[in-house]
């Protein structure tokens, strides 16, 4: 190594016919439309409806973009090319729409001839004046006839082959290759399709890689080689994607070293003794990337290399194929300085990634027909590019800024409660991750394509937590934004050793010890099954009282003390004696002898025998199935808190019954709400209804959603702050709760075992919640629904 580091100096064959461009470019705008033209040699209009328009890019515009420029970067500006710094960020920004531009004027079916930006013009070769029209409402300027070919350089064409723990495109590396060492130029660090890291070089430096590749940490361009350059084991060359020919020039290396952090940011290599660009790579600010981009004949561009540092040119031409000593690569040719060792290296246009270095022209960069070549990262139609070598299998590291929290640090959340914020620049792929108290895996990845994002606490603990927001795009990362918050919690559970206990503790939630001595009416109903209950708690909460649970032949111990607790005026037994048994009865009526019994031949007249004797009238009436329990039970809340009986029919029958017609007709209903998909009330049976009184559906695709849909329906416009939720999978605990929540004015909505769907937790934010009551135990709703933890 005392001798230097060889450089692949390999000579490539002349090319002295002319070469000439094959394709345009890529980048983004608005579309304007444009008044049709006919083109002069063909009988249909041209469609512009879809054409890019050029817009105006005064350098003025771009002051804050130049700002950010290192300053020696806009020295080489002005040293290369005679422009400033924000000459150059308004050209960049002009070279990518004139890509759109162009691209639409060949999609509206305009043979493109040629074109080239000079300055933030965009001048294109058609074939007709009828096109020149066309392309001058684009912003254009439009020429008749072939542009000037671009014509090959005489000179051979040669490969340009030749701190800390920060690793930057445009730094040099080091490898070997049978007896030989060699050093090239890293392009832009990036991404594997599963994010792991990975930077790109040129095909023709990778594929010769045999050993480890190591940074090298050069104070100058172009320095001799000392053992004292080599820095940090980068990785391993990935052979398998280094390809050279066939219109390519690209590799990756793998950066596993997890003591190398690598940037998305090329170096711009400072100044020595007035030269810009010639200096330590360090010594002026890296130039962050944003993106990738095509680009157009005329465009400025700079590049970095380890052998000229940063130089900056103009492209002479775009999507050429040369032929490097038989190998042909596609490429974007320059007149900005390369040699040896720049290989690998970036190609910038603004902040915006252009290629990779791939070739230059022998003999120095004063000479006057000095060329270079660069792989583009992006090309034309058919032609090789990195992104069509390797498409979804690698992506480009870019600099993203650090998300905008607009959740105050410390602030006190709830479960449903949520951090919110922006991203500057949104792209398709913008997001926020969300670390919860110094965890290495995000608790939460949101979209933020809009520019707003919002990530959800539900499922975070109870108490003061830590969390690391970060922006990304693809995998790359922003630095983290770090803030405190306090989770409070709104969450309270009514549960007991079984589901008589329960059905007591729900009891003593709505009258405490304390509470008036006396209350209206207890309603018993068997805790074995859930039709005669499902109408009772309606009827319960109307008339101001509780419903209690009870086996079928005994009544238990805890139930009988309770209803001396309460000391009601009446007892109301709901269901016939195989539900509630007569000893049953007489048990109940040793304790207030005011009791009677509602039954009826099936569940159905019983359901109509609760509502006839609970509810004298009602303006609305919920119409549920009896055949299963989740869907009644959701109205049976509902049907409380809004004096609005349920009345259980046979979902499954094409047409209501005449009994429950003549109910319905009695109260006097003026709307019916049909509850449940047409799976369990069917359209006859809707049908039917509506011939009573206006009738809707509230339903959804599973219990759940019909369960949310009703308390939004119900509910939505008054926002309740009490919030219960129950299982959807079974019944009892949720029979008493209805009446609470009747009472308390409040939904009741069924929900999994162990999560909140979604929706639900939309709806709880939607109502503003600040008290979420969960029915029943551990078992029948896990500790993550107490968390509020989404599913």
């Amino acid at each position: 190594m005392d001798k230097g580091i060889p450089m692949l100096a390999t000579r490539f064959s002349k090319r002295r016919s002319r070469i000439v461009a094959a394709a345009t470019t890529f980048a983004m705008c608005g579309a304007l439309a444009i008044s049709p033209v006919m083109a002069a040699t063909a009988d249909e209009p041209i469609d512009t409806s879809g054409i890019e328009v050029m817009g105006s890019y005064p350098a003025a515009d771009f002051v804050a973009e130049a700002q950010a420029l290192p300053p020696e970067l806009v020295t080489s500006l002005d040293v290369d090319l005679g422009i400033t710094g924000e000459e150059f960020m308004a050209q960049s920004e002009a070279a990518a729409q004139a890509v759109e531009v162009v691209d639409s004027l060949e999609d509206a079916g305009i043979v493109v001839l040629g074109s080239r930006i000079d300055g933030t013009t965009l001048t294109v070769n058609v074939s007709t004046e009828a096109e020149v029209a066309v392309v001058e409402a684009a912003g254009a300027v439009g020429v008749v006839g072939e542009p000037a070919p671009f014509v090959a350089p005489e000179a051979p064409l040669v490969f340009a082959a030749d701190p800390s723990s920060d690793f930057y495109g445009g730094q040099g590396y080091y490898f070997e290759s049978g007896v030989s060492a060699f050093r090239c130029t890293s392009g832009f660090n990036g991404f594997s399709s599963t994010g792991g890291r990975q930077f790109l070089s040129a095909g023709h430096c990778v594929k010769n890689a045999q050993s480890p590749v190591t940074a090298l940490n050069m104070s100058s361009p172009n320095q001799e080689a000392t053992l004292a350059q080599l820095g940090p084991i980068l990785g391993e060359a990935v052979l398998s994607s280094a390809k050279l020919g066939d219109g390519n020039d690209a590799g990756l290396v793998n950066v596993s070293n997890p003591n190398v952090r690598s940037q998305s940011s090329v170096l711009t290599w400072g100044g020595s003794a007035g030269v810009p660009g010639a200096g330590a790579p360090l010594a002026s600010t890296p130039l962050t990337i944003t993106g990738t981009s095509r680009t157009v004949d005329g465009a400025a561009v700079c590049k970095s290399g380890s052998s000229t540092g940063w130089k900056c040119g103009t492209v002479l031409a775009v999507d050429i194929t040369a032929d490097v000593d038989g190998s042909l690569v596609n490429s974007v040719v320059t007149d900005a300085c390369t040699v040896q060792g720049d290989s690998g290296g970036p190609l910038v246009s603004g902040s915006l990634a252009i290629g990779v270095t791939s070739w230059a022209t022998i003999g120095t960069c004063d000479d006057p027909n000095f060329a270079s070549g660069a792989f583009p990262m992006a090309g034309g139609a058919g032609k090789s590019s990195v992104a069509a070598l390797y498409g979804a299998n690698w992506e480009i590291a870019v600099a993203v800024a650090a998300p905008a929290v607009t959740t105050a640090s410390g602030a006190h959340l709830s479960g449903i409660g949520s951090i919110t914020g922006t991203v500057s620049s949104p792209t398709p792929s913008s997001k926020v991750l969300a670390y919860l108290d110094g965890a290495t895996s995000p608790f939460a990845t949101v979209p933020a394509t809009s520019g707003s994002w919002s990530i959800s606490l539900n499922g975070v603990a109870a108490g003061s937590h830590s969390v690391s927001l970060a922006a990304g795009s693809g995998w790359s990362r922003s630095a983290p934004v770090v803030l405190s918050v306090v989770v409070d919690n709104i969450s309270q559970r009514i549960s007991g050793t079984d589901r008589f206990d329960t059905a007591i503790k729900v009891s003593t939630s709505s009258y405490p010890a304390g509470s008036p001595t006396s209350i209206n009416v207890v309603y018993v109903t068997t805790g074995r099954n859930f039709p005669d209950a499902l109408s009772a708690a309606p009827a319960a909460a109307r008339q101001g009282g509780v419903l209690l649970l009870t086996e079928p032949n005994s009544l238990p111990a805890n139930v009988r003390d309770e209803i001396i607790r309460l000391d009601p005026a009446k007892i109301v037994v709901v269901g016939g004696p195989n539900s509630v048994s007569d000893s049953v009865f007489a048990s109940l009526e040793s304790v207030q002898p005011n009791i009677i019994r509602i039954g009826g031949g099936d569940r159905y007249e019983t359901s109509r025998n609760i509502v006839k004797y609970a509810f004298p009238s009602a303006a609305s009436a919920y119409v549920a199935t009896g055949a299963n329990f989740p869907d009644a039970l959701s109205a049976s809340g509902a049907g409380g808190a809004l004096d609005t009986p349920v009345i259980l029919v046979p979902g499954h029958l094409s047409s209501v019954d005449s009994a429950t017609q003549a109910l319905l007709t009695a109260l006097g209903v003026s709307n019916i709400a049909v509850i449940g998909g047409p799976a369990s009330m069917t359209e006859g049976m809707k049908a039917s209804l509506g011939r009573i009184a206006p009738t809707t559906r509230i339903g959804g695709e599973d219990r759940f959603e019909t369960s949310k849909n009703i308390a939004v329906a119900a509910f939505g416009s008054s926002n309740p702050t009490e919030v219960f939720l129950a299982t959807g999978y079974n019944f009892p605990d949720a029979l008493a709760g209805a009446v609470l929540a009747g009472t308390r004015s409040a939904p009741l909505i069924v929900i999994p075992t162990s999560c909140i769907p979604a929706s639900v937790i939309a709806a709880l934010q939607q109502f503003g919640t600040t008290k979420v009551t969960l029915l029943g135990g551990a078992a029948v709703l896990t500790e993550d629904v107490a968390r509020l933890k989404q599913c």
